[in-house]
């Protein structure tokens, strides 16, 4: 009976000990290595960048431009001949973290057009933070008239379904509404 009631003691204070090492463990994931030289700095995790300025997505893991041609969503290699004057270090970036963003597309002209000619993001080029070493080494993408369009399109009606009320899947500070880049030394000269 004492065997008992030892063990059952124990039990219970092992229970309320609280969790395991293991158990407390968070997964992370990071993908800065992965983001262009042109992405906003201030992020550990970018899935897209959606330009309100060119009204097109770009998918950090693939490397492809989503781009509305008409009917349906094309994916090109590089950024298509038409959008080859704008300047991807200076035009607004929104970080978007959500598979297919471009089925939310009419929510996002809505919610982001005040950012057209908003100038105000640090690329990761110009960034003072150390984590972006490896991403500042990466090759800048060309818009230069290529066009490099990619055999992969999506039909425009899930760029419709945006009012199907479906979570946007966007981080808190995912929005990239607002400058958090105060800690930074924005003034750096290039």
């Amino acid at each position: 009976m004492k065997r008992i009631a030892l063990i059952t003691a124990l039990l219970l204070a092992a229970a309320l000990a609280g969790p395991t090492p293991a158990a407390a463990q968070v997964s992370i994931s990071i993908n800065i290595n992965r983001q262009p030289s042109w992405g906003p700095s201030g992020y550990d995790f970018v899935r897209f960048y959606y330009f309100p300025e060119l009204n097109i997505y770009y998918d950090v893991e693939s490397g492809l431009f989503y781009v509305h041609t008409g009917r349906i969503w094309r994916s090109y290699r590089n950024l298509p001949r038409r959008y080859r004057h704008h300047d991807l270090y200076v035009t607004y970036k929104v970080v978007i973290n959500q598979d297919r963003p471009w089925t939310n597309n009419s929510a996002h002209v809505r919610q982001y057009a005040s950012y057209k000619s908003n100038r105000s993001q640090v690329p990761i080029r110009d960034s003072c933070d150390e984590r972006y070493n490896n991403s500042r080494s990466q090759p800048a993408v060309s818009g230069r008239g290529s066009s490099g369009r990619n055999d992969r399109s999506v039909r425009s009606s899930e760029s419709r379904s945006s009012s199907s009320g479906r979570n946007s899947g966007n981080s808190s500070r995912g929005n990239s509404t607002g400058n958090n880049n105060s800690s930074r030394n924005s003034s750096r000269g290039r």
